[in-house]
């Protein structure tokens, strides 16, 4: 191990950009540094299978097991050469971190709210749709009673125009049977005057 491994090492700065730490990672030495910029000097490296540390030079391998042909009970001691660590920044950190998840809660709440309202929402749709449906059943059933009432009128109104012709019917045989009845009348008051007036003559004639 190189004896920079030793000296003083910061916890906020990148060792190769020299900028504040982005997306801190860590090497398997423990040293800190951007993941853009140790991504960089990884690929920067002449050997294929390890790279070393930008800080303190200690080789460290860069090609990971596959998992698949490494038995069980070696799993758990197969690691990553590269982890990313959480470097706390202190109050202004903790504030940050507390202002972000209040407002995870209050995003949280927010579309839980609108879950409930678009629950209601879908209810009342539903409840509409419900109240649509027997409406339109309610509508076929007036329809159908309304189709009934209109034969049964239908049927009604052919009972009357078949009475009705009956009737007229009726009445021109009366009005037939009343003209004939007419004409004899006025024969059998003619025969009767004429009888009367020989009666009249005869009676002249023969009575003083």
């Amino acid at each position: 191990m190189s004896d920079n491994a030793t000296a003083p090492v910061s916890t906020s700065e990148c060792p190769i950009c020299l900028d504040d730490l982005k997306n801190p990672v860590s090497t398997p030495c423990g040293h800190l540094s951007c993941e853009e910029c140790l991504n960089k000097h990884i690929e920067g490296s002449a050997d294929p299978y390890k790279s070393t540390c930008p800080t303190c030079r200690e080789d460290f391998p860069i090609v990971t097991p596959d998992l698949a042909r490494v038995p069980d009970k070696y799993k758990p001691f197969v690691n990553p050469s590269i982890r990313r660590v959480y470097i706390p920044g202190g109050d202004n950190a903790t504030n940050e971190l507390k202002q972000e998840l209040d407002g995870l809660y209050a995003r949280i709440a927010k579309l839980t709210l609108e879950k409930e309202q678009m629950a209601q929402r879908n209810k009342d749709t539903a409840d509409a749709l419900d109240r649509f449906r027997q409406g339109e059943k309610d509508a076929r059933s007036q329809a159908k009673a309304a189709k009934r009432e209109v034969e049964v009128m239908r049927r009604n109104a052919d009972g009357l125009r078949h009475e009705i012709q009956t009737m007229s019917k009726h009445l021109r045989d009366r009005d037939i049977l009343l003209g004939q009845s007419t004409a004899e009348a006025n024969s059998n008051r003619n025969k009767y005057e004429e009888m009367k007036g020989k009666y009249h003559g005869l009676k002249a004639r023969f009575v003083p």
